[in-house]
């Protein structure tokens, strides 16, 4: 009779899912913001169902993209 090998659920288990493939980001910018801007990309996270961080980076990256000047 085969040998049953029972899977243990360690820290970080999702389930049985794979995790999810991550792009490398090793910069870090630190950002302050007013209450005014926080509420305002609150919405916005909300809105697009994104944490505050890809929020900010998509933004920024639309910025440099669109702006006169630029690249």
């Amino acid at each position: 009779m085969p040998r049953q090998v029972s899977k243990k659920a360690g820290k970080g288990s999702r389930g049985g899912k794979a995790p999810a493939a991550r792009q490398s980001k090793p910069h870090v910018i630190s950002l302050r913001v007013g209450d005014r801007e926080k509420h305002l990309l609150e919405q916005l996270s909300r809105r697009r169902a994104k944490n505050l961080s890809a929020v900010v980076r998509e933004l920024l990256e639309e910025w440099l993209t669109f702006s006169p000047g630029r690249g």
